[in-house]
């Protein structure tokens, strides 16, 4: 043995070298060397982590190289790993075979030339070793991390399959079975003789079921299956003490050891803890892992060794000899971090502590991120060779995804804390260091001249108010002279739109309106309201178009193309025509091309025209001779136009309509066809039952999907790695691009003729002849119907905002309808001013609100000049006037009224238990959850406008008229942020140390906190004049601010200081939209939502797509957005009075 070995090799795969140190596994060996020597094929599957590689270098390829076995137990090992599939290698997992065999055995064949192909097949090669006399001729091929092998084409997978089935179980191929009556007596009695090879498979637990996919060829591969579990205590212990007991001359660096029963009964126990995965299964409960009991036992022995040197030389290890289990995976992260080149480490903890894990602040929850290797190469200094050695140091975690390459993640779970640490440390230096850089420029932004003060502010939001008071006045008046007659009426109305409701519930809920506004009280008809709201979507624009058999969104979602008879026809999204392309024949398919300036479509006279947005005919392709022309598709940069006949054949077109390439793809009508997102692949459908994918380098087909009806429509998410098929008996399918089904439910009564993903790929529209749109996840579980054509539907598509749906039916109408989420509950507040103020407490179970401020109690009101307005507002800032905050139950029931303010409640915060609530007007109260006030301060600068508490509670903190922030610690002593304009708003960190402000100068900035000297450490400046309101996002990453002035405007930045996007709410909304009240994000900080005047929601995600838009508050401005604990509802307060939950839309 070497001279440096350590008995304990860590997280790499024992050697086969290493067997005699090999522990633990005793009863694990035997069972699975008994099923290969039983079965041709086995597979061993077995959580990552739990030593399947292991268990086959250093305990079953021993015994199959053991001289002393009887010749029938003596195999030759050829262990196979798949490298990932890399274009332009010229290895296939055949070849890779073949190298490994010619590598260990170096085979040739002077004396069978009848076994000459080249390259030669498995059977091939392995019977030519059998030519050899005396040389070995018994194998086992043990293929590791088998998973890889599932990045390779679909064609080389197939060759694969077909290839080792033939090596495992034909005796003599049908080749040379059709030539046997030519061979010689020695030839057949060579190939006659016994071939004996086995195969084992090793894979992951949670992909066994990728090998389904072999079934067709090797269809016992899951028959015979051997789990590979963690360690039992007794197994551990067996792991842990026999190699410490090996005597140091076996070339060890340490000497021999014995472990104390405490020390190896504290040492299980915390293994355990360190291995229990939520997601193990119960056998698995309660288990070791290999994993976890390496980087143990190595720092144990590492420790061992280091003494010894120093002199000291402990034979036993007692507790005290015991890794600190809190920090020995922060030491084995630093450690793996420190063997990489010095240049490569700071890219490395780049990579893994900002890209891989997450802290979602509000739930403590601490989680891993997966992300695509080709994502991640484009961080700057991160190189494939990087990733490698991060994956054979055993940081990270390599798998297969579907579009041919590797997502990686932290291996394993317990070394997500130790990173988030070390992130967390290294962000605390660069913020200090950030710090230092920021002190001179905080200091000239200190000498800023303060220029606004309250009444100036208070008149630029009157300003605003008066807008909405002068023009929002509302006029209802109904003229009857019987009470009666009004009644009947309403009846009738209520009865109509009951009965159409079932197919136009936008019509029903119109007519529901007018019988309301008949009788307002009417309460069959406040009932209907409800059903029809909760139960149905509505649309929103109607575009009459005559002959109208589908309707197509632009990319850019500014246009709407339809085809009708023999024209297409282009309106903007008003439903105003732009143009009208005329063509010689009915046209049958249409589509957009390259962008949203240029129209593609295709006409019964077996013709495709391309034109441009003013009717200019660009390109003219004919197709006649090949076959009669049914469907068009282009790819999204336009370098490829797929045409499609009516007896299966595809012509592929360049961009000047040249064909490059026509082929029969189907045997009956090509129904539809979608190209993938790069444009190298089509996916294509048809009436003979079947879906194919093709590769258009070489026109190969990749894969087919079969169906037991005619595939009427299909798609392919935007990420390329899911197919959707729809057919003609009402069934929805979603697969694997490999060919994996996933889901298959029948959506309809009747056929589908429209299918598709959504912009971000997570939901599915189809449309069908029993007149109903259905929007559905992607397990095939329906979110919405969408009711309002009459007759059959025949398209159905999303806007590229994922906002709103376009369809288009017999009707001859074409209809937008909106995305919004439902409304699953409401309750009125019904206090005497309108609700300025919503907060949901932390745990969901409680809502805090407040009345209005001194402007909202003015409004409606009638004044004969502005001044006199002003006047009342001030009058009422300065004067008391009593008023409460109030806490409920979620379900509206009022728990506690919060009395003591004597002036209007300019903001209210609540701690992050719960436990803890203020509220502030010109006094601060502190109250507990049930109501009872603890302590009054009273603010000595006048009113208090905004209020934060940090996350342990150790300081609230909140602005004054004056411009002051003032943070107070629980002993009261108080120091001071101050800014050169009114603070609107502030939020803690959810690490407390540092405060986020929003103030009216239009900066946004960034305070550190946490030291003796609180200074900027960033400053953003907004653009639409002042700031209204900020959050921090609950995983520490981001910031939001929403703005107000002539645009409502919502703008993400990362804690840096950067900009995420920016998102305006209105260029000039009539209702008074210029200001974005109040912004809340997420639990798991994926999606912000921001509430603005005009009654406006609006949900995002972090990319700025819009996820979800919400306007049912009666043109009421927004007082509070939470989301509940689980992120699934949506709570909003308005100044209405009343708090309504949605059903947030999934994302």
């Amino acid at each position: 043995m070497s001279g440096s070995l350590y008995r304990y090799p860590g997280v790499k795969p024992f050697e086969t070298a290493q067997a005699g140190q090999f522990f633990g596994r005793t009863r694990d060996i035997k069972d699975l060397y008994e099923l290969i020597l039983l079965e041709k094929l086995v597979v061993l599957f077995g959580k990552s982590g739990y030593g399947k590689s292991s268990l086959l270098n250093a305990g079953i390829i021993p015994l199959m190289l053991d001289t002393r076995a009887p010749m029938n137990r003596q195999f030759v090992p050829l262990v196979v790993r798949m490298r990932s599939y890399t274009p332009g290698e010229n290895t296939d997992p055949v070849g890779i075979v073949l190298d490994k065999l010619r590598e260990s055995l170096k085979y040739a064949n002077p004396r069978h030339p009848l076994l000459k192909s080249k390259p030669p097949t498995l059977w091939e090669a392995f019977k030519t070793q059998q030519s050899y006399h005396g040389a070995p001729n018994r194998f086992v091929i043990f293929f590791d991390q088998f998973e890889e092998f599932f990045t390779y084409p679909q064609e080389q997978q197939a060759r694969f399959r077909e290839q080792l089935a033939e090596l495992l179980y034909t005796e003599i191929p049908q080749s040379i079975r059709d030539r046997w009556d030519e061979l010689s007596d020695d030839d057949k009695e060579f190939l006659s003789e016994e071939f004996n090879v086995r195969a084992v498979i090793a894979i992951r637990e949670d992909r066994l079921s990728w090998l389904n996919s072999l079934k067709t060829e090797l269809p016992a591969i899951l028959h015979k299956r051997f789990e590979l579990k963690g360690f039992t205590d007794e197994q551990a212990r067996e792991a842990i003490v026999q190699p410490a007991a090996l005597p140091q001359e076996m070339g060890f660096l340490s000497h021999t050891f014995t472990y104390s029963d405490e020390a190896l009964k504290t040492l299980l126990t915390e293994l355990k803890k360190g291995g229990a995965d939520l997601n193990d299964s119960a056998h698995n409960q309660g288990r070791i892992e290999a994993f976890l009991l390496q980087i143990c036992c190595e720092s144990i022995e590492r420790q061992l060794i280091e003494r010894a040197r120093r002199g000291e030389r402990d034979a036993e290890v007692g507790p005290e000899d015991l890794p600190r289990f809190d920090r020995i995976y922060e030491e084995y992260y630093h450690n793996k971090i420190m063997e990489l080149p010095p240049g490569e480490r700071d890219e490395a903890r780049l990579l893994i502590e900002n890209e891989l894990v997450s802290l979602n602040e509000a739930t403590g929850v601490v989680f891993r991120l997966n992300a695509d290797g080709r994502k991640l190469t484009a961080k700057p200094g991160v190189t494939e060779a990087l990733l490698k050695k991060l994956t054979d140091n055993f940081l990270l975690r390599a798998e297969p995804n579907t579009t041919g390459g590797f997502n990686y993640e932290i291996s394993h779970d317990t070394l997500v804390a130790p990173v988030l640490k070390a992130r967390e440390q290294r962000m605390a230096e660069e913020r200090r260091k950030a710090a230092a850089a920021a002190i001179e420029a905080r200091e000239r932004e200190l000498a800023h001249e303060r220029q606004r003060r309250r009444r100036a502010n208070m008149i630029a939001v009157g300003g605003v108010l008066l807008a909405l008071v002068t023009t929002g006045a509302s006029i209802y008046a109904w003229q009857a002279n019987n009470k009666a007659q009004r009644l009947v009426h309403t009846s009738q109305l209520v009865s109509r739109a009951l009965q159409l409701a079932d197919n136009d519930a936008t019509a029903a809920f119109q007519i529901i309106n007018q019988a309301l506004a008949l009788s307002p009280d009417h309460r069959a008809a406040l009932q209907a309201r409800h059903d029809i709201y909760t139960e149905n979507e509505f649309y929103g624009r109607v575009i009459n178009c005559s002959e109208v058999e589908k309707a197509i969104p632009s990319p850019d979602g500014s246009l709407i193309l339809a085809i009708a008879g023999k024209q297409a026809i282009l309106f903007d999204t008003t439903g105003k025509e732009i143009k009208r392309f005329d063509h010689p024949s009915r046209v049958i398919d249409a589509a957009f091309y390259a962008g949203s300036q240029r129209v593609l479509t295709a006409s019964l006279n077996d013709t495709a025209y391309l034109w441009n947005k003013d009717g200019q005919q660009l390109l003219q392709i004919d197709f006649g001779s090949i076959d009669p022309l049914l469907s068009i598709a282009c790819s999204s940069n336009g370098s490829a136009i797929a045409l499609g006949g009516a007896n299966g054949f595809i012509g592929i077109y360049n961009s000047k309509g040249e064909l490059q390439k026509s082929w029969q793809a189907h045997e009956e009508d090509i129904t539809d066809m979608v190209f993938l997102p790069n444009g190298d692949e089509v996916l294509t459908a048809s009436k003979d039952k079947k879906a194919h994918l093709w590769q258009l380098d070489n026109y190969k087909r990749l894969q087919t999907y079969p169906l037991d009806d005619w595939i009427l429509a299909v798609d392919i998410s935007p990420g390329g790695d899911t197919i959707l098929t729809a057919d003609r008996d009402g069934m929805a399918r979603l697969w694997r691009k490999n060919g994996e089904l996933l889901a298959a439910w029948m959506a309809h009564d009747r056929r589908i003729n429209s299918a598709c993903f959504s912009p971000d790929g997570l939901f599915i529209l189809t449309a069908s002849d029993d007149q109903k749109i259905k929007l559905w996840d992607g397990s095939g579980r329906q979110q919405k119907i969408y009711r309002g054509h009459e007759g059959f539907l025949f398209s159905a598509a999303f806007f590229p905002d994922g906002n709103s749906i376009l369809s288009a039916g017999e009707d001859q109408t074409i209809k937008r309808w909106k995305t919004h989420s439902k409304l699953a509950g409401s309750f009125t507040t019904g206090t005497d001013h309108a609700m300025s103020i919503m907060r949901l407490t932390p745990n969901g179970k409680y809502i805090v609100t407040a009345e209005g401020s001194a402007i909202q109690a003015v409004a409606g009101k009638n004044y004969d000049t502005e001044d006199k307005m002003w006047e009342s507002i001030l009058y009422l800032n300065n004067v008391a006037q009593p008023q409460s905050a109030y806490i409920w139950d979620t379900a509206g029931n009022l728990l506690h009224t919060l009395s003591g303010h004597d002036n209007f409640i300019e903001d209210i915060a609540v701690s992050n238990d719960g436990s803890l609530i203020l509220t502030g007007s010109n006094k601060l109260i502190k109250w507990n959850i049930n109501g009872n006030k603890k302590e009054v301060l009273k603010s000595p600068q006048g009113s208090i406008f905004a209020l934060a508490i940090a996350p342990d509670k150790r300081l609230i903190t909140f602005s004054q008229s004056d411009s002051t922030v003032v943070c107070r610690n629980p002993d009261g002593k108080e120091f001071y942020l101050p800014h050169p304009g009114l603070v609107s708003d502030l939020c803690f960190s959810p690490d407390g140390k540092r405060l986020l402000t929003g103030c009216y100068d239009n900066n946004l900035r960034i305070w550190d906190i946490s030291g003796k000297q609180p200074h900027v450490t960033h400053t953003m400046s907004g653009k639409e004049g002042r700031i209204e309101s900020v959050a921090w996002s609950p995983d520490g990453r981001y910031v939001a601010m929403g703005e107000s002035g002539l645009k409502a405007k919502l703008t993400v930045f990362n804690a840096e200081g950067k900009r995420v996007f920016e998102r305006t709410f209105s260029a000039e909304n009539k209702t008074g939209g210029r200001a974005v009240n109040c912004i809340t994000f997420s639990p798991d900080s994926r999606l912000v939502a921001a509430g603005a005047e005009g009654g406006v929601v609006r949900v995002f995600n972090l990319s700025g797509a819009d996820i979800q838009r919400l306007e049912d508050f009666n043109d009421e401005a927004i007082s509070g957005v939470a989301f509940s604990p689980n992120g699934r509802r949506l709570w909003v307060g308005s100044r209405d009075g009343v708090v309504r939950i949605f059903e947030r839309l999934s994302y």
